[in-house]
C-alpha cells in the first residue's frame, strides 16, 4: 500500500496523484508492480498495489 495524507496536501496534488496512478494502473509489463485499487478515506488517499519482494 502506498498513502498520501490528504491533510498535508492540496486540491492538484491529490488530482495529479490519482491521475499518475490511473496512468500506472493501466500499463501491464512484468517489471511494472499492478496496481489493484486507488481510493481514499477520510484523512488518506492510497493505492494497493502488488506486493513485490526484495
Amino acid at each position: 500500500l502506498k498513502f498520501l495524507s490528504l491533510t498535508s496536501i492540496g486540491d492538484e496534488e491529490k488530482k495529479r496523484f490519482k491521475r499518475e496512478a490511473k496512468a500506472a494502473a493501466s500499463l501491464n509489463h512484468p517489471n511494472i508492480a499492478t496496481i489493484h485499487a486507488i481510493d481514499e478515506t477520510d484523512d488518506q488517499i492510497f493505492i494497493a498495489m502488488e506486493f513485490i519482494e526484495g
